[in-house]
């Protein structure tokens, strides 16, 4: 449509420049000249009047799709909006799973359980992050099916 657009707006300026050129020959012209200029001038004008009205029609379909985007994208959140909150999200969960991990002087039984939580946290935060990645490829190509990473989980 933008092309459209340039190529009929092209079209006018050599068809104003044409007819500027006619009207100075019609005006230098004698007598039995002028018929067949005013002849030309004719044509051309008329060749302007329909660029034009098909120049304002592609102008309001633009104007019409810029304005129908603008309104659809206003609710919309960027990739990266979601990806950051997804990652806010993941390192509050790992700061209190590591909260829970800290004591001064842990016993064998403590380690074990710190351990074990250092582990959950790992786990369900690679899980999170696969997560993110798989909403991420949804959300850049709606159009296509995307399997989780791991099928055989």
């Amino acid at each position: 449509m933008r092309t459209s657009e340039k190529v009929i707006a092209g079209e006018i300026e050599a068809a104003t420049n044409t007819q500027l050129g006619l009207v100075t020959l019609l005006i230098n012209s004698d007598e039995k000249q002028k018929p067949n200029v005013e002849k030309q001038l004719a044509v051309v004008n008329q060749r302007l009047i329909t660029l034009r009205k098909q120049h304002m029609n592609i102008t309001k379909i633009l104007c019409d799709l810029e304005l129908k985007k603008t309104s659809l994208s206003k609710d919309l959140v960027d990739i990266a909006s979601v990806h950051d909150a997804f990652v806010k999200l993941n390192m509050r969960f790992a700061q209190y799973v590591r909260h829970l991990c800290d004591c001064d002087n842990p016993s064998e039984t403590e380690r074990q359980v710190t351990d074990c939580y250092r582990t959950l946290t790992n786990v369900i935060a690679g899980e999170l992050n696969q997560m993110v990645k798989d909403l991420i490829a949804v959300l850049r190509n709606p159009a296509k099916e995307h399997d989780p990473a791991r099928k055989n989980s």
